[in-house]
C-alpha cells in the first residue's frame, strides 16, 4: 500500500467513524448534523485522492469547506443550559479534535516522503482541509464551552445530506 492508498483507507475510516457517530447521537441533531458534515467532507478527500491515484486529473480547488458552515455562531443566542448531554458533546468534540490533529501529523509526515509534485499538492490540501476542521471543532468546542448548549440545527445553515 502506497501513501496515497493509505490516505484514501484512512479518509474512508474517517467517513465511516462520523456516519457511526452521527448514528450513536441521532436524538441530538446538532451533533449529527456536524458529524454527517464531517463523513461528508471525509468522502470528498477520498475520492480526490483515488482520482488522483488513477490518473484523473483533479482540479484542486480551494473548496471553502468553512463556507458550507455558513457562519454557524452569527446571531447565535446565549443560552445557559446545564445538563450531561453538554459533557457528552464536548468529550465527543474533544476526541474529534484529536483525530483531526492526529490527520494533519500524518499528512505532513506523507507529504514529507510524496515522491512526486502532485503527491506533495494533494497532502498540502488535505493537510488544510483538516485544519479546517479543526477551526470548525474549536469553535464547537469554545461554543459549547462558554454557552452549555450549540445552537438550533436549523440555525447552523449547512445541508447534511449524504449522496
Amino acid at each position: 500500500m502506497n501513501n496515497l492508498e493509505f490516505a484514501i483507507a484512512m479518509e474512508r475510516e474517517g467517513e465511516q467513524y462520523y456516519l457511526k457517530q452521527a448514528e450513536l447521537y441521532k436524538d441530538n441533531e446538532g451533533l449529527r448534523n456536524v458529524c454527517i458534515l464531517m463523513a461528508k467532507d471525509e468522502r470528498v478527500h477520498a475520492n480526490i485522492i483515488d482520482d488522483l491515484l488513477h490518473n484523473v486529473r483533479n482540479k484542486l480547488s480551494d473548496r471553502d469547506f468553512l463556507s458550507e458552515v455558513k457562519s454557524i455562531f452569527k446571531d447565535a443566542p446565549d443560552v445557559n443550559i446545564k445538563s450531561d448531554s453538554v459533557n457528552k458533546e464536548l468529550d465527543f468534540y474533544k476526541e474529534a479534535l484529536l483525530k483531526e490533529q492526529e490527520s494533519i501529523n500524518l499528512y505532513k509526515e506523507l507529504k514529507g516522503k510524496a515522491e512526486t509534485v502532485e503527491e506533495k499538492a494533494i497532502f498540502e490540501f488535505l493537510i488544510s482541509q483538516e485544519e479546517d476542521h479543526c477551526h470548525l471543532i474549536t469553535e464547537l468546542i469554545n461554543f459549547l464551552e462558554k454557552n452549555g448548549t450549540l445552537p438550533e440545527a436549523s440555525e447552523y445553515g449547512f445541508s447534511c445530506n449524504i449522496k
